[in-house]
């Protein structure tokens, strides 16, 4: 099992203990307790404080990035309201579908390129080509959770460089 949350800056985070207390007996009475600790990761964020993020999983999306695309635009409310408005773009969201996923595409081709240069070590460290095209996820493995081989690694994280 893996339980995948947006940021993780320490062990204050609700996730990482949520995912420990699920395997303690009558927490939740309704629910058995697992028997094992899941897997635990975090997307990625680009922050520095308090701790960066480590790139201990990282994939290649480029393959994924259309369909990654057309399922975020299915949630107009987030990328084409509250996102943009929050950013100060909002005037820029054009109508039509085909302009929207068009000015989408560019968003997150823009997101991938600054993981590209914050991650710019990492990937380098895998033998990843910086190519501009190159379009990453990255994970962090929890230390609150379990730890998975490298087997685990590659059946949870199919791809994974």
């Amino acid at each position: 099992m893996i339980i995948t949350q947006t940021t993780s800056r320490g062990p204050e985070s609700p996730v990482q203990d949520a995912s420990y207390m699920v395997t303690v007996p009558h927490v939740c009475p309704d629910v058995p307790a697992l028997r094992r600790d899941p897997v635990v990761s975090s997307m990625c964020d680009l922050f520095t404080r308090p701790n960066p993020m480590r790139p201990d999983v990282v994939l290649d999306v480029r393959a994924e990035l259309d369909l990654a695309v057309q399922m975020a635009a299915c949630h107009v409310s987030q990328f084409f309201e509250w996102l943009p408005y929050h950013d100060g773009v909002l005037e820029s969201v054009p109508t039509s579908p085909t302009e929207r996923f068009e000015w989408l595409m560019a968003r997150m081709l823009a997101r991938h390129q600054q993981r590209r240069i914050h991650f710019q070590e990492a990937l380098v460290a895998r033998k990843l080509p910086l190519q501009e095209d190159l379009a990453v996820e990255v994970y962090e493995l929890s230390e609150y959770a379990a730890r998975p081989s490298s087997e685990q690694l590659l059946r949870l994280f199919p791809g994974m460089l």
